[in-house]
């Protein structure tokens, strides 16, 4: 490296604490620069995306999106891999990183901007980003726009608002037997599925009042472990990764195997139609008219892909502890129109025209 990396984030945000804490582990070299509407305006014209968290490096080129972001970091740097050796269990960790990262989005929306002790702080800290003197009335009109596009406008309804809210509890009461007995999720440091999981449970449930206090109470080795990400540094330590198979691992991946990749294949199915919106019937959960989102029919991909790439006995390795053969192994035809990963990193004049509109409203997902 020639210069530090240039990274952009925000405080608030679920994903730039994920990178953040991953770039603290591996003691990269960083300037670290706060959302702005100047630095957005940036990102969007360099990227293709107004969307934090993202890098600019030494030689121009960009990364954008954290899981091939700290992929591609974690092949460039030495240290120990976040990332598990067998290729059955390194599959197994990029399912749960992400199922963490897309299937949490949900409640951890309905933490933030439901409970109006919640609502109101984190609508004011990201009102301030635009306006000192309006910090308050455009962070209330932010909280209204979080509540109607990623809840009420896409498959929250007054009957399932209570299963949303629990979704939360569930996963504390994952991650507390877990960390009961052990440091990290897979192990004596930290892996991919960990950062999957922070994202959400740091900047959402970990710092938002409503949903931090609940932690506190309910999951103190969860919270501990929020701490022990964020100050934990890479080491020589070669201790295995490797997925657990109590009980409560169990109920996790029948959550995975139940709920989100059947719901990530009936959004790309949707998007594979030209669908805008679809209804979903999970295990545990129905959503009503829900949003197609490109980007999950990517994440539907890689997924499958990956599993697919798979040799017959590491697939029966996957499968002895979570049965996604059926729900992973389309046609390649099928999976051949869906978007894929953008490759990494990203030559800055490549991506296109911005629009108006992306400049002004941004990516909420992020």
């Amino acid at each position: 490296m020639s210069k530090p990396y240039q990274v952009y984030l925000a405080d608030m945000s679920y994903f730039s604490g994920k990178l953040h804490a991953y770039l603290r582990y591996k003691q990269l070299p960083c300037d670290f620069h706060d959302l702005t509407m100047k630095s957005g305006n940036l990102i969007a014209r360099k990227t293709g995306v107004k969307q934090v968290p993202a890098i600019e490096l030494s030689n121009g080129q960009w990364l954008r999106d954290t899981t091939p972001t700290i992929e591609w970091l974690d092949r460039q740097h030495d240290g120990a891999s976040v990332y598990p050796q067998s290729a059955s269990q390194r599959f197994l960790a990029l399912l749960i990183e992400d199922y963490a990262d897309e299937w949490l989005w949900r409640p951890a929306m309905w933490w933030r901007w439901i409970p109006k002790r919640s609502a109101l702080q984190v609508g004011d800290q990201i009102g301030s980003l635009m306006s000192k003197s309006f910090a308050r009335p455009l962070g209330k009109l932010f909280a209204w726009r979080q509540r109607k596009e990623w809840l009420f406008d896409d498959g929250m309804t007054e009957d399932n608002s209570n299963t949303i809210k629990q979704m939360y509890l569930v996963e504390l009461d994952f991650l507390e037997s877990v960390f009961a007995k052990q440091p990290f999720l897979l192990g004596d440091r930290p892996s991919i599925a960990d950062y999957g999981y922070f994202g959400s449970m740091f900047r959402h449930f970990g710092c938002d009042p409503d949903p931090k206090e609940i932690m506190q109470q309910r999951a103190p080795y969860t919270y501990q472990w929020l701490e022990r990400m964020w100050a934990t540094t890479q080491s020589d330590n070669d201790s295995m990764l490797s997925v657990g198979d109590s009980p409560q691992w169990q109920l996790l991946f029948d959550r995975i195997k139940s709920d989100y990749v059947p719901y990530l294949q009936a959004n790309a199915s949707a998007y594979l139609t030209k669908q805008p919106r679809f209804d979903f019937d999970g295990k545990t959960i129905s959503l009503s008219r829900l949003k197609t989102f490109n980007y999950r029919a990517s994440c539907y991909r890689v997924l499958s892909e990956r599993y697919q790439a798979l040799n017959d006995v590491e697939k029966q390795q996957v499968n002895d502890i979570v049965e996604v053969d059926s729900l992973l192994n389309w046609p390649t035809e099928k999976l051949a129109h869906l978007p894929g990963e953008v490759p990494l990193p990203i030559d800055p004049l490549s991506h296109g025209k911005i629009s108006l509109s992306q400049l002004l409203k941004g990516e909420p997902r992020n």
